[in-house]
């Protein structure tokens, strides 16, 4: 989890995507932190709303609707945000 705050790009990258492949709860957190930093790359933006969708917890719920109410988030992530509400959901 604290790797999701390493300086490498591709570092957080791999920690983000490992997260989503082990569909913990515990790494609710540190996702949506990733998905909230408007200074954070698209691409692992992009990748911790898919990994939220990967653990369908209900806890990850407040911080994605959190993430569609800001007007500046790329299309891109609302999108993948919009689709990891939708898995968490069902």
């Amino acid at each position: 989890v604290t790797c999701c705050q390493d300086r490498d790009p591709s570092i957080r990258m791999s920690a983000v995507a490992a997260l989503g492949k082990m569909r913990s709860g515990r790494a609710v957190p540190a996702l949506v932190r990733c998905i909230q930093d408007r200074d954070e790359v698209q691409e692992i933006r992009m990748e911790a709303a898919s990994a939220l969708a990967f653990t369908r917890c209900e806890s990850a719920v407040e911080g994605l609707r959190g993430c569609l109410e800001d007007e500046k988030v790329d299309p891109a992530v609302r999108s993948l945000v919009e689709e990891a509400l939708a898995q968490i959901r069902t």
